[in-house]
């Protein structure tokens, strides 16, 4: 804990006060008052939090730090509260900020409920804030901003009171667009003038919200005053220069880079350097040049130290969860396989530190030794130029290539990193390289290549999605890759499931179709008959046309059974029916009707049409070798349907069936 200006009511661990002897006094005296309160609370990193001053109270509070790092803001440099410091709270002598620099786990010792959380006030605003993100889908954009905001305005020397109302401006910045219309706030095409009238009132309405908290009323201002521009020329109020509050200058920065490098309904993320290029642009007109030049400072030091830019884990775990969740709701409603592969690559683009990926999806699961047996059916890319999509479609990794880079030596969990000074190949033509150029001190190569497969069972993949370009510089740990894995995983469960899904649909179409066919001959069965008048008639109704149906029994085939068995009548059916099949068009319907009867259904047919069909169909039975010494025939009707008919299909069957009826008694066969 640091130094010579901690102030008294802060303590060391083993440190007791002067009015207690050592030893256990204090936990004697605890135990022993009536009305203690014990709560343990979380803070979580970069959080704050104020004190107010309890020297009128008479009773007692202690508030012990058992684990992470708390920072007291009250003095310069600020003092670092370790496990096992505490802080008096009788001898806070006035509004004392502290700022939790990692997780930190609090236990407060109190003869009253005394902490000053504000949770309740800022609870409601929390919701909104995170409903409007969800409506806008810019996901942790009120986080990121907070973090970067305040880190400005420290850099900017301001005390912690100002920091405090710059965080919770930060965080609630964008709640007065909870009364914009969503059409308008999801809008991806330009605003009108109306809805940008409209759309242009969130900042008076978040204002409004806000103030009605005591706590929040400043930061209700600086919300007024984000989208002021520092030439006179912004929105509410046209203020400009120092006439706008300094935090409201800070969060009009980070918000714009925020807004430009991550992506929107109605545009792609900009890329980093042309970000900065746009704010330095900007400066002295939308801008405060001091301010640009203080963020531009934050944004290198952070980099510098984390040897990449801006990506906030803590953030990003959130909203990994939130798309897991998305893509598995996509999958269980049975959605596309394509759309689910596209969400999954956005999802690992926007929400994992790499910003290159392209997934490829093979023909069939297999094994690594069997790798390169895999036919490619799917490519799809995030994050690549139209020009290097092209070229990675038309020069994709081949299989021998597969088969090299999935090695044990490049094992990285459950996936596969290969540098770039240890490729098992001398070239890859269709490799996507990344856009720039290997960072100093950077750890990941831009021609470092890593292979995440879709494992769909025990050492089974069905695909392979390749990352490229971290946001951190960095190659990524086997722990850090769990999120990208787990988005795979999400990859290979819907191609999973979709074949499934195909599966049972052609079950279940086979089961239909064979509870629509004659089991005998093959041919569709009675039941199959109304179905397919329904559809054909209803069809030539709106192309006009005319629809022919015949009827056709064969002649004397109870002879057949009689003299030759069941067995063989069963065989001469199968034969007639396939006579009928190849004796019509693939687009007419032959059906058994009957134990040795059959009709036709002819679309686009004449009654005259219908005829000759009829006539064909008699002779090439006749002419047929049944392999009996018995001549069978088969007596045929037709009738003719037409869209002018006030005819129902019992009245067509029974047309046809006295069609054939009249031939029967006139010997006309």
């Amino acid at each position: 804990m640091g130094g010579d200006k901690r102030p008294n009511f802060i303590r060391r661990r083993g440190e007791s006060l002067s009015y207690t002897a050592k030893g256990n006094t204090e936990i004697r005296l605890l135990a022993q008052a009536e009305g203690v309160e014990v709560m343990r609370q979380i803070v979580a990193q970069g959080a704050m939090f104020y004190l107010d001053s309890a020297e009128e109270w008479q009773g007692f509070e202690f508030i012990y730090l058992l684990s992470g790092r708390l920072s007291y803001l009250g003095s310069e440099p600020p003092v670092t509260l370790e496990p096992g410091d505490y802080i008096v709270r009788r001898l806070v002598p006035e509004r004392s900020w502290f700022r939790a620099e990692e997780n930190t786990e609090l236990l407060y010792v109190s003869s009253r409920p005394a902490f000053e959380v504000m949770r309740e006030e800022i609870e409601e605003f929390r919701k909104i804030a995170q409903q409007v993100e969800d409506d806008e889908y810019t996901h942790g954009h009120s986080r990121r901003l907070e973090r970067l905001a305040v880190a400005v305005g420290e850099r900017l020397g301001l005390p912690p009171d100002r920091l405090a109302d710059l965080t919770h401006a930060a965080l609630f910045h964008d709640v007065g667009k909870a009364r914009v219309p969503k059409e308008i706030l999801q809008k991806p095409d330009k605003l009108t003038p109306e809805e940008w009238e409209i759309m242009k009132m969130h900042t008076i309405w978040g204002r409004e919200m806000l103030e009605r908290r005591p706590s929040l009323a400043r930061a209700a201002l600086i919300v007024e005053q984000t989208h002021e521009r520092f030439d006179g020329t912004g929105y509410p109020h046209g203020l400009s220069g120092e006439e706008i509050m300094l935090e409201a200058r800070i969060i009009a920065v980070v918000d714009a880079y925020d807004a430009m490098t991550t992506d929107r309904p109605y545009r792609r993320a900009l890329p980093r350097d042309q970000a900065i290029a746009e704010l330095r642009a900007g400066a002295g007109t939308q801008f405060d040049p001091q301010v640009v030049d203080a963020f531009l400072s934050v944004l290198a030091e952070y980099e510098r130290s984390k040897g990449g830019t801006w990506f906030d884990d803590d953030i990003a775990r959130g909203q990994q969860r939130t798309a897991f969740l998305r893509i598995a709701r996509s999958i269980l409603r049975g959605g596309k396989v394509a759309v689910i592969l596209r969400q999954v690559l956005e999802g690992i683009t926007s929400y994992t530190p790499f910003r290159r990926a392209a997934l490829a999806l093979y023909d069939r699961p297999v094994s690594l030794a069997e790798v390169d047996q895999a036919q490619l059916v799917h490519l799809e890319t995030v994050g690549l130029t139209p020009e290097e999509e092209a070229r990675l479609r038309a020069h994709p990794l081949s299989p021998a290539q597969r088969k090299q880079a999935l090695q044990e030596e490049f094992r990285m969990g459950r996936s596969f990193y290969i540098p770039h000074d240890r490729w098992p190949w001398q070239e890859l033509p269709g490799a996507a390289r990344a856009p720039t150029p290997p960072r100093e001190g950077a750890s990941w190569h831009p021609d470092d290549i890593l292979l995440v497969p879709l494992w769909v069972e025990e050492e089974r993949l069905v695909g392979l999605i390749s990352l490229d370009d971290p946001v951190d510089g960095r190659v990524p740990t086997a722990e850090a890759l769990e999120p990208v894995e787990m988005f795979a995983s999400l990859a290979a469960l819907a191609v999973v499931e979709a074949k499934r899904r195909a599966d049972l649909e052609r079950a279940v179409r086979e089961l239909k179709e064979l509870s629509l066919r004659d089991p005998l001959t093959g041919v569709y069965n009675r039941r199959f008959l109304k179905d397919t008048l329904t559809r054909e008639m209803a069809r030539a109704s709106r192309e006009g046309k005319p629809l022919g149906l015949i009827m056709l029994d064969l002649k004397n085939f109870h002879e057949v059974n009689k003299r030759f068995g069941h067995l063989r009548g069963d065989r001469v059916l199968r034969e007639v029916a396939e006579v009928i099949v190849g004796s019509v068009r693939a687009s007419d319907t032959v059906i058994r009707y009957g134990s040795d009867e059959f009709v036709v259904v002819v679309p686009g047919a004449t009654l005259e049409q219908a005829r000759l069909t009829a006539a064909r169909i008699r002779r090439r039975i006749k002419e047929h070798d049944f392999g009996l010494p018995i001549n069978l025939s088969a007596h045929t009707g037709a009738a003719c349907w037409t869209p002018d008919q006030d005819t129902k299909i019992e009245d067509l069957l029974a047309e046809a069936d006295r069609w054939l009826y009249g031939r029967r008694r006139r010997g006309q066969w």
